[in-house]
């Protein structure tokens, strides 16, 4: 992308996001949606943060694979401590995307002791493709989301589709611009060990299905925990696409965009758009509490595995 694009690119990203979380905020009742905050369901607050163990797990497992599939081994302890620290980070600076970064960079630096001149490419390729095995697992996901809306709100089809043509249309943009990286061609040969030779794929898609289901039973979670039940089908036929929402990087873990996602579709099925906007932030506000032992591995550097 050139260093013209850029600066554009982050204003529109910035104002995108200010945008949803204005236009979310001004539909909603604040004082009555802060009331119900305060009120969550303490043992569904406890389900969500147990299954975030997991989560993590499933996570750093498939960061673990991916990296030694690209000669750039991880001890499986230290990513899962980095896991934590990257999904915190992710949450609390702006981009969403500066855990990812600083994951790249701590996993660079652990490396460059054991080779003299170590190479930024494998850290940086197995953070990227680590993430894209999480993309793919939702994908499949979201089109399990498409065509339950087809099957049962067959009135907000065409929505949904018009928003997915848009989303296509911007992949196939972003496409046309990788095609013009140098870096493309070794970036393919990186996809190939990493995701599909050697029984990669059947990992990959394993490991990423069962994160993404994770995480919806997590969505479920937090949807009981502040009062409102989501019946399985409901999950399958929102969380995805509220995920898909957050994986374009706004300013704050999806914040504003999530929450504009949510409430849409809850009106959408007819439910009520606050119910939507409250069970996103429960979902954000927890998803930032069962990522704070990250913070431990800055707090106390003797955890750090060398």
């Amino acid at each position: 992308m050139s260093e013209r694009t850029r600066p554009w690119l982050d204003v529109v990203r910035w104002l995108g996001a200010l945008l949803f979380a204005a236009l979310v905020y001004w539909r909603v009742d604040l004082r009555s949606l802060g009331a119900r905050l305060t009120h969550l369901d303490a043992r569904f607050v406890a389900l969500f943060l147990a299954l975030s163990v997991p989560l993590y797990l499933l996570c750093a497992w498939r960061w673990h694979f991916t990296a030694a599939r690209l000669g750039a081994e991880l001890p499986f302890r230290r990513a899962l401590l980095e896991y934590y620290l990257s999904t915190l980070l992710n949450q609390i600076m702006p981009v969403g995307v500066a855990g990812d970064v600083v994951r790249a960079a701590r996993h660079h630096r652990q490396l460059a002791p054991a080779r003299s001149r170590a190479a930024w490419g494998p850290p940086a390729s197995a953070v990227l493709l680590e993430r894209l095995s999480g993309l793919v697992a939702l994908g499949i996901f979201v089109l399990a989301s498409g065509a339950t809306w087809a099957l049962r709100e067959r009135r907000a089809t065409l929505l949904v589709a018009s928003v997915s043509l848009v989303v296509l249309g911007l992949l196939a943009v972003l496409g046309r611009l990788l095609r013009r990286s140098p870096r493309i061609l070794r970036l393919v040969a990186d996809v190939r060990r990493a995701l599909f030779e050697r029984g990669a794929l059947r990992f990959q898609l394993s490991v990423s299905i069962a994160a993404v289901a994770t995480l919806l039973a997590m969505f479920a979670s937090a949807g009981r925990a502040a009062g409102v039940p989501m019946s399985p089908a409901l999950v399958l036929q929102v969380v995805p696409l509220v995920l898909a929402a957050t994986t374009f990087p706004w300013a704050f873990a999806g914040l504003g965009p999530r929450e504009a996602a949510t409430a849409a579709l809850f009106a959408l099925m007819g439910l009520t758009a606050s119910d939507g906007v409250l069970v996103s932030i429960t979902f954000g506000a927890l998803s930032l509490v069962a990522a704070a032992p990250g913070a431990l591995v800055l707090l106390l550097p003797r955890l750090e595995p060398r």
